[in-house]
C-alpha cells in the first residue's frame, strides 16, 4: 500500500472514533436527565449543605498537613519546627489584616471586619487596631491633618516593628530548614 493510501486510511478511522465519541456523548447525554447546569447547581447545594465546608480550623490543620507532606517532615521533626512555621503566619496575618477573614469583607455577623469591637479581637492585634484608627480617622470629615499625620505616624511604627519580628521570626525559620525547603516556604508565601 502506498504511502498516500495508508495516510487516508488513518484518516477516515480518525474521522470514523471521533463520529463515534460524539454520538456516544449525545447518546450518553440524552439518557441522563440532567443538563450540566443542573449538574452545577447540584454540586452547588451539597456544597451549602455542608458537604465540602470545612472550618476554619479543618482548613488550617490541612493547609498545615499539606505543607509537612511537601516539606518531607516526618511527624517528630514537624512538631520542632511548627512553632516557627506558626510564627511566621501570625505575623503575616498581623500584616494583612484584610486577609485574615475566610469570608471576604463582612464579619461574622455581616459586619465589617474594621467594626469588630476590643472584646472580640484576637490578643496582641496592634495591626488591625492601628488600621482600624487609621481608616476611622480618614473617614472623619472633621479630621485635621495633625491628627491623620499622628494616626499615620502610629500605622507606620506600627507595621515597621511587626515587618522586624518578622524578619526575626523567618531567619530563625531559615535556620531549621534545608536549602530545598526554604525554596519551598517562599513558594507557599512564608518566606521572602
Amino acid at each position: 500500500m502506498s504511502r498516500a493510501g495508508k495516510r487516508s486510511g488513518l484518516l477516515f478511522i480518525l474521522v470514523a472514533l471521533v463520529a463515534l465519541c460524539v454520538l456516544a456523548d449525545s447518546a450518553i447525554s440524552q439518557n441522563s436527565q440532567t443538563t450540566p447546569a443542573e449538574g452545577m447547581q447540584e454540586r452547588v447545594q451539597r456544597f451549602r449543605e455542608g458537604r465540602g465546608r470545612m472550618s476554619p480550623e479543618d482548613m488550617r490543620a490541612r493547609m498545615m498537613e499539606r505543607m509537612r507532606d511537601v516539606l518531607g517532615f516526618e511527624e517528630e521533626e514537624w512538631e520542632l519546627v511548627l512553632p516557627f512555621v506558626e510564627k511566621v503566619g501570625e505575623l503575616n496575618q498581623q500584616l494583612n489584616p484584610r486577609r485574615r477573614s475566610m469570608r471576604g469583607r463582612g464579619g461574622s455577623e455581616g459586619r465589617p471586619q474594621g467594626d469588630r469591637s476590643q472584646e472580640e479581637r484576637p490578643d496582641g492585634d496592634v495591626m488591625r487596631e492601628a488600621a482600624d484608627a487609621l481608616r476611622e480617622v480618614v473617614e472623619k470629615e472633621d479630621a485635621s491633618p495633625a491628627e491623620i499625620q499622628a494616626v499615620l505616624e502610629h500605622y507606620r511604627e506600627t507595621r515597621a516593628l511587626i515587618e522586624s519580628e518578622l524578619a526575626v521570626a523567618q531567619r530563625e525559620l531559615k535556620e531549621v530548614l534545608t536549602v530545598k525547603q526554604e525554596a519551598q516556604m517562599v513558594m507557599f508565601g512564608m518566606l521572602k
